[in-house]
């Protein structure tokens, strides 16, 4: 077959056209300009029906010739017919602004540049999709950067040929297939290509022919074999790691975190994909997560203390209370907030007292706890045949009550005896046994009768009940109750 003909075929296989358009990159190289030649030659014989555009981005990096390659671009366009858009962007200054390396800058750039153009083209509600010249060779490159550099089946099967919203027509065929197809078609010349200044570079010109010379089969396609094999793998394993990470994810607030005895539970391969998912998940990407990194997270999982550990990106590792999970530093207190709040405590990270006086609680008094979403309601009920229960109420007889109502936070300095206790222990020291991180104790809020400690939610209650069965064990009448509630508005 020929080359455009594999590439049909590969297209089809793959499922890379079955969209309303498609952005080729377009740099003027030949791989860019052999790309959108074969696109346009699938439109003519009417094997794809829909819309060819390209984007170029012009990095300033070479002078003179980046701007002769823009102009290439242009008039290549221009004659096939084919909307272009071009963005000039100063590279080198975005990589130093960021500490990035020029490529990692170059392919944010391109890849912002992608997504702007194809948001203009869909206001229609057509659906484009990005093509990338990707070949065989890159594939290859990839493969023995990433083995060397210690990787896993995700980083042995990294370029697919469709990843979201991005296709990769010519992973199937060579560079040197490209180059014949074009014969004597125009197109630019990086020289930098050739040059030995960059990793990529070395592999594609000095390395890999060494191998050539003593494989028994072409490198490119005994790896392009290899890697579809992986891939096969690769999919079985990562369709567990969603499953389990779906079964796992607990999310207390708006934070995302693992049930860290499930995670443990799980085989190796998947356990280790779960948690750089979730890492991905917190951090946006995988860059810098490397195996030391893996390691250190799974020794905070399998501590039996709690315990944290520093990740890259200003990112912290932490097990609290059963969970595991991944956090900006910048959002620890935050985290452990939720956490705590999810385990029945109400928090608010201002020191706050509410006193309610008896006259108060005539009409009901409502009161909003400050810095949190938690109203306070109090009432007096008399007919108490049928009280509404949840894991935020309290109820107290009105003769076990001396003193005004306070709800406080800032508990720690003071003693709490807990129904059904053996005595009375410090509040700083229960919340410690109740594994409460130390940055969150002093917002732990309580209810108090007088200088008595009466009810924490999330920890117990002293004096009343908080549901039927401890109703029951309440050695007082129940003709008349305080009745006080946290609800979430």
């Amino acid at each position: 077959m020929d080359l455009p003909s594999r590439v049909l075929a590969y297209c089809r296989e793959n499922e890379l056209l079955d969209y309303d358009g498609v952005i080729v990159g377009l740099s003027g190289g030949p791989d860019s300009v052999a790309l959108l030649k074969v696109l346009l030659s699938f439109q003519k014989s009417g094997d794809y029906k829909g819309r060819i555009c390209a984007l170029h981005v012009n990095h300033n990096l070479r002078p003179g010739d980046c701007d002769a390659d823009e102009a290439f671009v242009r008039k290549l366009c221009g004659e096939e017919g084919v909307l272009l858009r071009c963005v000039s962007a100063d590279v080198a200054r975005e990589a130093a602004r960021t500490g990035r390396t020029v490529e990692e800058a170059g392919r944010i750039v391109r890849y912002r540049a992608f997504g702007e153009f194809r948001a203009e083209l869909e206001t229609d509600g057509s659906e484009y999709v990005i093509a990338t010249a990707h070949h065989g060779d890159d594939l290859a490159e990839t493969f023995l950067m990433n083995l060397f550099r210690g990787s896993g089946l995700e980083g042995l099967t990294g370029i697919k040929a469709k990843a979201g919203d991005i296709i990769r027509p010519f992973l199937c065929v060579t560079k040197q297939e490209i180059i014949e197809f074009l014969g004597g078609s125009e197109y630019c010349v990086d020289i930098t290509n050739s040059e030995l200044d960059h990793t990529r570079n070395i592999w594609r010109n000095r390395i890999i022919p060494q191998i050539a010379e003593v494989a028994v089969k072409n490198p490119e396609q005994a790896i392009r074999d290899t890697s579809g094999l992986l891939a096969v793998d690769s999919d079985y394993i990562a369709s567990e790691t969603y499953k389990a990470f779906d079964r796992l994810k607990i999310c207390p607030g708006k934070e995302m975190t693992l049930d860290a005895a499930g995670l443990r539970e799980c085989h190796e391969a998947v356990r280790s994909r779960v948690i750089r998912h979730l890492f991905l998940y917190v951090a946006g990407t995988l860059k810098d997560f490397e195996y030391v990194n893996l390691r250190s997270a799974e020794e905070v999982l399998e501590s039996d203390v709690p315990v944290t550990a520093a990740m890259p990106w200003g990112i912290v590792c932490f097990k609290r209370n059963g969970l595991f999970g991944f956090v900006k530093s910048e959002r620890m207190d935050a985290m452990m907030t939720a956490i705590v709040s999810g385990m029945g405590f109400v928090l608010s990270d201002q020191r706050f007292d509410i006193r309610i006086g008896p006259d108060e609680l005539k009409d009901g008094f409502t009161a909003k706890i400050p810095n949190s979403c938690i109203q306070i309601r109090a009432r007096i009920i008399e007919n108490c045949d049928e009280l509404e229960y949840n894991d935020k109420s309290w109820f107290c007889p009105i003769d076990m009550i001396s003193g005004d109502i306070v709800v406080r936070n800032d508990l720690g300095s003071l003693k709490f005896a807990k129904a059904g206790g053996s005595g009375s222990k410090q509040i700083s020291r229960l919340l410690t046994d109740l594994k409460v991180p130390g940055q969150v104790r002093s917002k732990v809020t309580g209810v108090m009768a007088g200088d008595t400690v009466c009810y924490i939610p999330g920890a117990g209650h002293g004096r009343g009940f908080v549901s039927r069965l401890s109703r029951e064990r309440c050695a007082s009448s129940c003709d008349k109750v305080l009745e006080i509630r946290f609800d979430e508005v």
